[in-house]
């Protein structure tokens, strides 16, 4: 009997041909698993998320919470002169953006956006409250922030942020903020910080908030939506 002699070359091809079977399969069922839990997580998102939710009607546009969000009363150092309370502002709506004053971008950029909101708000906006946070305490005092805003409306409340409160209500506000103080070059420092503002409702409830950049118009008309639903328009 006549012994076949061995195709090396089709063996090969057959080893080959079942490795790119093998992973194709693989990688098929790679992909089935992140798109099952990428729809479990954002399902699940969905579900446990009772605000904020993303209302978008003609020219009203911004992140409403409902329910609205309560927020724990703190007290910081003012460039009033005084320590204030958020629960100082009661009956009042308060526009609120946590920054610094050596911020090259985004701080005056938002500032200069709630001189707009005022404006546009007319008389309505002495039932509004305009306030800056600085998440840079060592460097923001009241008398530095004071010099600060007053570039922008002095008008404007600013307060000297304190790490132990700000770390206190950060959740609540989904506040983030880090010092580059490792980066620091004679004293100058970046702080890489949250960017939205936030409106404040007269009982104290964080009601809407506003990703960096929305158009003043935006903003102001978010607000005296808010006004009218409750009877203060």
């Amino acid at each position: 009997m006549t012994e076949q002699p061995i195709d090396k070359s089709s063996q090969h091809r057959k080893r080959r041909l079942n490795l790119l079977v093998i992973s194709s399969i693989t990688s098929g069922i790679f992909l089935i698993i992140v798109a099952f839990i990428y729809v479990l997580w954002f399902s699940t998102g969905r579900q446990e998320v009772r605000g904020p939710a993303i209302v978008t009607s003609g020219e009203y546009t911004g992140t409403v919470y409902d329910p609205p969000t309560e927020i724990d009363d703190f007290a910081l150092p003012t460039t009033t002169g005084t320590e204030m309370s958020l629960s100082d502002f009661r009956e009042r709506y308060v526009l609120l953006f946590f920054g610094y004053t050596n911020c090259p971008d985004v701080c005056p950029t938002t500032l200069a956006e709630f001189r707009q909101v005022k404006e546009m708000l007319g008389e309505k906006a002495d039932q509004v409250t305009f306030i800056f946070i600085s998440v840079d305490g060592p460097r923001d005092t009241p008398e530095v922030i004071a010099e600060y805003i007053g570039r922008f409306d002095a008008e404007f409340i600013g307060m000297s942020g304190i790490d132990e409160i700000l770390r206190g209500i950060d959740e609540q506000f989904g506040l983030y903020y880090e010092p580059l103080v490792e980066n620091a070059t004679d004293g100058y420092y970046l702080v890489n910080h949250t960017s939205r503002s936030f409106l404040i409702g007269p009982q104290g409830q964080l009601r809407m908030s506003f990703s960096y950049g929305t158009d003043a118009e935006i903003i102001s008309n978010g607000i005296r939506r808010l006004m009218q639903q409750d009877g203060r328009l």
